[in-house]
């Protein structure tokens, strides 16, 4: 409910940014991503979140030469251990790429991503569903490079940008992941790009009741401590590209 008021109250800026309307929330779309790494093949799938679509791609964050900076850049190893050592193995009989939606849909790219994480006792931690944003916002780009260029990998002509947000209601994480190539055979090469902002407060405390120590109010019943910092990044993410 959170989310979808933010974004209604994001949305009311349509009157001054007419870009705002040619976007779409997509619900409950079943999205599988497939590649291959080494002697492995990977997939992502299922259902992830709300899904904003636009029908025109978001702006390019890196430039060319800082792309091409990302060629001499090692990346991290857990070596002797295989980094696949906590993904689910499992038979799949198709090895399919789709963004979940038919052919000819007015809104084909993907914009920002938003997960939810309900409850007082969440699945995952957080650093775990800043490992989903990306896993997702990453498979969102790829089936949209799939569709664009081909299955053949390559470095890209116009690198693909996908946005995520999540949150538990209080607490939001930001993500924004640049698709550079698709060549994801190998540690050489150019790489693909990732920022993440992590652990923001839209609220210090929320509260069923409040907190008395010695008869002292010391945290209020309900909302207290808004942080307009974390709403500005909100909006700044839902605005990318409209303005």
């Amino acid at each position: 409910m959170l989310v979808h008021r933010l974004l209604h109250l994001c949305g009311v800026l349509q009157v001054r940014h007419p870009e705002l309307a040619k976007r779409m929330l997509a619900e409950k779309y079943n999205l599988a991503a497939t590649w291959r790494r080494g002697e492995d093949v990977f997939q992502v799938r299922g259902h992830n979140g709300l899904l904003l679509n636009s029908m025109n791609p978001l702006p390019v964050l890196a430039g060319p030469e800082q792309i091409q900076g990302t060629a001499d850049q090692e990346l991290e190893t857990f070596f002797p251990i295989a980094p696949t050592i906590d993904l689910q193995c499992t038979n799949v009989y198709q090895e399919k790429s789709t963004t979940g939606f038919r052919e000819g849909y007015p809104c084909p790219h993907a914009h920002t991503l938003y997960v939810m994480e309900m409850g007082n006792t969440p699945k995952l931690l957080p650093e775990q569903l800043r490992a989903k944003m990306i896993m997702f916002c990453f498979g969102n780009a790829l089936v949209r490079a799939k569709a664009l260029y081909g299955d053949e990998p390559r470095v890209l002509e116009k690198p693909i940008v996908v946005q995520s947000v999540a949150t538990n209601g209080r607490i939001f994480q930001f993500v924004v992941f640049q698709l550079n190539t698709t060549e994801l055979q190998s540690d050489s090469g150019v790489k693909n790009l990732v920022w993440v902002d992590e652990d923001k407060p839209l609220y210090e405390h929320a509260q069923a009741r409040a907190h008395i120590k010695r008869r002292v109010v010391k945290i209020p019943a309900g909302l207290s401590g808004y942080q307009p910092e974390t709403f500005k990044k909100f909006l700044a993410l839902f605005l990318h590209g409209a303005t």
